[in-house]
């Protein structure tokens, strides 16, 4: 077998052989600039007279695909089964009909999208006894729940891997001059500046002043991006440019001139190609872009184009300006400028202030550092990196920290509660256990896209956790999918579902009841009576009862069911009467709280003993509990642990709640002043106790542990268990454990050191 490959790929190209004769399918796994597609080329020379497919994301990999056969000494015309595709044309009849009998997937991770992978998978089922290789830098699709096409497409039949950590330590890849620039720092010492100035005095506020101060002063004395541009960049050189959009692109336009003329050269040359743009135009540039031997820098700007399979030549080096999260999309951009064939070392200016989304530069650097030693090889100068912001960065990072929570915090928490409930269509008004406003975020995420402000790099991150942007439609959408459930499965109509029905868990025949109420008042929302209206519904309501017929009603069914009339709930039906009683309650509460309740209502509801604020009856009646409690086993409220029931209230979880609602400072006065008069102490860390201890008996039930079994650096749900179960220890030593936190651990089965029996 003659090949032309490097020898990192030949030996690629061999086990790809070995795994095709034992799996029928390989795939590739090397870094973007390694020359992957050399691979599928020598594949295709070895087979000239078998049917042969080779697929792709773009036009662009698929002419790169047939310009590499040029290496071979051979075209496109040498090989008459060859057939060309990209992954949109998988449902051509022309491909359905024909049988390959080897199968090339380029950029095989974006076989992960729904509507490509379902046209591959219709191509793979077409053929299978067809040989499949695949080529891919980056397998695993982060922003779709870390999806990896490399075990999905070929489990066991991956042939080689390489990082681009590894490529460049074994001098695959050239290392780069990487210059970090984040030149709207000023910009976010102001943000921040402004965000501490709202914080309440404190030693913690001055010192984030003064790291503000000494933040400022440091960007006084670093370089310019005009600056670092004349230092670093070929007084001829060639840049590629990724932007996020037309209007970003435009405005860098005028950026890079400003630079320029600041740096003391001429008036840079500009080309760009774009998604949105004709492909003939976009070959044009990129022609034109690489045959341009005239003075001067010259910048190709990239929408949407580029970032993955293609290699611009006499490419000196790439600009970020596209701010992105994605270490997928980070590293395709920043392979432009690297190649296995290109004897420049190639220069990143990194103006994407991406120390935000997690130093990628600086992290590149140390693996490949790290890598290095692990290797034994000494450290050289090929990578260097030109890091004049570590300072700065460290001293921003300080106060973003200390203000606030990042966005990848928040989206954490989001994960988090769409793994546990299934979706994310949070209330606006859910906080969890922990204060954390996840509703009011979730919310303003919704905000931004409606603006066309949410990053979208964000917004897939969102997507890939089931986020709905308008949550009322999708609330709405699954109430009527319910409610056509209903209708074929009792072969009637919306007209016919009585009020009192419940369907599937859900109280179909309230909502329908409701939705006539608020077209009788004109309140309703508009998707709402739509979806009604398609359905036939007669919106005429019955015939009003009169005030004193409901209430007899009312009577009726207190007497019926014992109840309180405080302890009705919102939405409890009394079905023998058909009567919504614990709506009708909450209207005639709603309308006092309003100051339109007529004085007779009012007379004879109160003449029932009816609490207008539910949430103070609740309270006075768990606190009256309480009281009871203490007065007959002789303790105060202080004595009432985080475990302690009465009945089944939870006293002591209810009270820890309090405890948190009113560090927070959102008790409301009335509550804090009759706990105060009980002389309670408002110290939470009992509350934080038993929540560490419930995480460690849930560490314990599922590995089936003893709690002694739990070791110094065991780390659990985000909490150092271990050094916190050290710590109780140390404590208990030095006699300063609380009684109670020592009974609960002994009671959990915990052994303190100093109470160990030694073996005789």
């Amino acid at each position: 077998m003659e090949t032309k490959l490097f020898k990192h790929n030949e030996e690629a190209y061999r086990k790809v052989l070995e795994k095709l004769s034992e799996k029928g399918r390989a795939a590739v796994v090397h870094p973007t600039g390694t020359g992957k597609m050399f691979i599928a080329a020598q594949w295709l020379v070895d087979n000239p007279s078998e049917s042969f497919l080779f697929m792709a994301p773009t036009y662009e990999i698929i002419d790169q695909f047939k310009n590499t056969l040029a290496a071979f000494g051979k075209t496109e015309d040498d090989f008459p089964f060859l057939r060309t595709a990209i992954y949109d044309q998988g449902k051509k009849e022309v491909l359905k009909n024909t049988h390959f009998d080897k199968i090339v997937l380029d950029e095989f991770h974006r076989c992960g999208a729904p509507v490509w992978g379902e046209t591959v998978n219709s191509i793979l089922e077409n053929n299978k006894t067809a040989e499949i290789l695949g080529l891919s830098a980056t397998p695993v699709r982060v922003l779709d729940n870390q999806k990896d096409m490399a075990d999905i497409l070929f489990k066991d039949a991956v042939a080689s891997t390489m990082t681009l950590e590894e490529a460049m330590a074994e001098e695959i890849l050239p290392c780069p001059i990487y210059i970090c620039s984040q030149f709207t720092c000023k910009d976010e010492i102001v943000k921040y500046r402004n965000k501490v100035n709202k914080l309440v005095q404190s030693a913690e506020k001055s010192q984030l002043l003064e790291n503000l101060d000494k933040a400022s002063k440091e960007l006084k004395g670093l370089k310019t991006p005009a600056e670092l541009i004349k230092e670093y960049a070929p007084k001829n050189g060639k840049f590629i440019i990724f932007c996020e959009d037309t209007d970003a692109m435009i405005a860098r336009f005028d950026i890079l001139e400003v630079w320029c003329e600041e740096a003391g050269l001429s008036k840079p040359k500009l080309f760009c190609v774009s998604a949105a743009q004709d492909e003939k135009d976009n070959q044009a540039a990129i022609a034109n872009f690489e045959k341009d031997k005239s003075e001067g820098l010259k910048f190709l700007f990239s929408v949407n184009k580029l970032n993955e399979g293609v290699h611009i030549n006499g490419v000196d080096g790439v600009m970020m300006f596209r701010h992105t999260f994605s270490p997928i999309l980070y590293r395709q951009q920043l392979g432009r400028a690297l190649t296995c064939v290109n004897d420049k070392q190639p220069l990143v200016f990194d103006f994407a202030d991406n120390y935000q989304a997690g130093n990628q530069g600086v992290a590149l650097y140390e693996e490949y550092k790290d890598l290095l030693t692990e290797k034994g090889k000494k450290l050289n100068s090929n990578f260097q990196l030109v890091d004049q912001f570590k300072n700065l960065r460290d001293l921003i990072e300080s106060v973003d920290l200390s203000t606030q929570q990042t966005w990848h915090d928040w989206f954490k928490l989001a994960k988090e509660y769409y793994q546990r409930e299934g979706d994310l269509l949070v209330p606006r008004k859910y906080v969890d256990k922990n204060g954390n406003r996840l509703g009011n975020w979730i919310g303003s995420q919704r905000t931004l896209n409606k603006i066309g402000a949410l990053d979208d790099e964000r917004k897939k991150l969102l997507d890939s956790i089931g986020m709905v942007y308008d949550s009322r439609l999708a609330k709405l959408k699954d109430k009527i999918k319910v409610l056509d459930m209903y209708i074929k499965e009792n072969k009637c109509t919306i007209n016919d579902v009585a009020g009192s029905v419940e369907y599937k868990g859900f109280k179909l025949g309230k909502w329908i009841e409701s939705a006539k109420s608020r077209k009788e008042q004109s309140t309703i929302w508009k998707p709402l009576l739509e979806a009604f209206e398609e359905r036939g519904i007669v919106w005429s309501k019955k015939r009003e009862t009169s005030f004193y017929d409901d209430l007899k009603k009312l009577d009726e069914y207190i007497a019926r069911t014992g109840k309180n009339i405080n302890e009705i709930s919102r939405t409890e039906v009394d079905k023998e009467n058909n009567f919504n009683v614990g709506l009708w309650l909450r209207t005639k509460r709603v309308s006092y709280k309003k100051s339109t309740l007529e004085d007779y209502k009012v007379k004879c509801l109160e003449e029932r003993n009816i609490a207008w604020d539910l949430k103070k009856y609740d309270f006075y009646n768990r606190l009256n509990l309480i009281d009871n409690e203490c007065k007959e086993k002789g303790i105060t409220i202080n004595e009432i642990v985080y475990t302690y029931k009465i009945g089944d209230f939870p006293a002591g979880a209810w009270i820890a709640d309090k405890k948190v609602l009113y560090k927070k400072g959102k008790l409301p006065d009335y509550q804090s002043k009759e706990f105060e008069k009980r002389q309670i102490r408002w110290d939470t860390n009992e509350v934080l106790f038993y929540e560490t201890l419930d995480i460690v008996k849930r560490k314990c039930k599922e590995d089936h542990i003893n709690i002694n079994d739990i070791g110094y650096n065991c780390c659990y749900e985000d909490v150092a268990i271990g050094k916190w179960l050290s710590k109780k220890n140390t404590l208990n030593t030095a006699g300063t454990l609380p009684n109670y936190q020592k009974k609960e651990l002994k009671s959990a089965g915990y052994i303190f050191r100093s109470e160990e029996v030694s073996p005789r």
